[in-house]
């Protein structure tokens, strides 16, 4: 299953996907464990419509010029559906960036909803390695890794797409066999009310969100 994935991630505006905008995007594709291709851009917004808080600026090192600067929001989503193709879709807080893809793609008049499977490293590593600090910065420290390039969205899809090997491998250390496919963390980021805002065609995913809990079962 995971020898057609791509590792992606998104930065924003803000965390709720309806509200909020995209304003980087980052995803690396990879078949039979080896990179076949990179897409990354910034994305166009209206820096008065859709502000960059301070806080943002400051965590993630985009400013407004840059975002003003960045590329058409529609042509965005549609290169990277067409970039993110069948594959199986892997990131950390897969909810997180979920929403926002389904969204954009939404708002950016897909003809389809999304139908693609996706994995979160998150949810990964609560099942593989309980106990963790699970956020991106706490696996690298576990593998003993500096981050490449901390909250800009091609440095999160390397260092994802580093931490994804050995989180499988101690995910069958311990017997699994099931993997925690279409799973959102029980600490996920957006509220449930968040999701529910969701539109609905386009979050609908082949087999639906379901909480780690039972994924891991």
């Amino acid at each position: 299953m995971l020898d057609n994935i791509c590792i992606l991630d998104f930065e924003t505006t803000g965390l709720c996907p309806v509200a909020d905008r995209v304003t980087e995007v980052g995803a690396i594709r990879f078949r039979d464990g080896k990179e076949v291709a990179r897409f990354q851009c910034l994305v166009y917004q209206d820096a008065d419509q859709f502000p960059l808080s301070a806080e943002v600026q400051r965590i993630t090192g985009i400013t407004p010029e840059m975002v003003r600067a960045g590329f058409n929001e529609g042509w965005v989503f549609r290169r990277l559906k067409e970039f993110i193709g069948s594959s199986v879709l892997v990131a950390h807080h897969a909810a997180f960036d979920m929403g926002f893809l389904a969204s954009g793609l939404e708002r950016n008049g897909a003809s389809e909803p999304l139908r693609n499977d996706w994995l979160c490293t998150k949810v990964l590593a609560e099942v593989a390695v309980p106990g963790i600090a699970a956020s991106l910065d706490g696996l690298c420290a576990w593998q003993s890794r500096a981050r490449t390039q901390a909250h800009r969205a091609l440095g999160d899809c390397t260092d994802t797409w580093a931490i994804l090997s050995p989180l499988l491998d101690r995910f069958n250390e311990k017997g699994q066999t099931v993997l925690p496919i279409n799973a959102v963390s029980t600490t996920r980021t957006l509220t449930a009310e968040q999701y529910q805002a969701l539109p609905r065609k386009a979050w609908a995913m082949k087999k639906g969100a379901r909480v780690v809990e039972e994924a891991a079962q």
